[in-house]
C-alpha cells in the first residue's frame, strides 16, 4: 500500500506501507525470514525512467535548445 502524506513543510511525499501476511510462504521468502526471528534484507531499485520518451529524446535535435 502506498499512503500520501504531508510533511511538516507541507510538502506531499509517499510512505510505502505493507501487513505481514498470514499464510505461511516458502521457506526461502522475506516473510518466513521474519517469522522465524530473521532480518530480511531486500535490495530494491526504483528505475522510474520512461524509456519511451527517452528514445523521442534522442531522435530529436535538441542541440538547438542549448545556449
Amino acid at each position: 500500500m502506498i499512503e500520501k502524506r504531508i510533511d511538516p513543510l507541507g510538502r506531499t511525499y509517499y510512505w510505502l506501507a505493507a501487513q505481514l501476511l498470514r499464510e505461511k510462504g516458502a521457506a526461502d521468502t522475506d516473510i518466513e525470514a521474519v517469522r522465524k526471528g530473521k532480518i530480511s534484507i531486500t535490495p530494491l531499485h526504483f528505475n522510474l525512467t520512461d524509456f519511451r520518451v527517452l528514445e523521442k529524446l534522442k531522435e530529436m535535435d535538441v542541440e538547438k535548445y542549448v545556449d
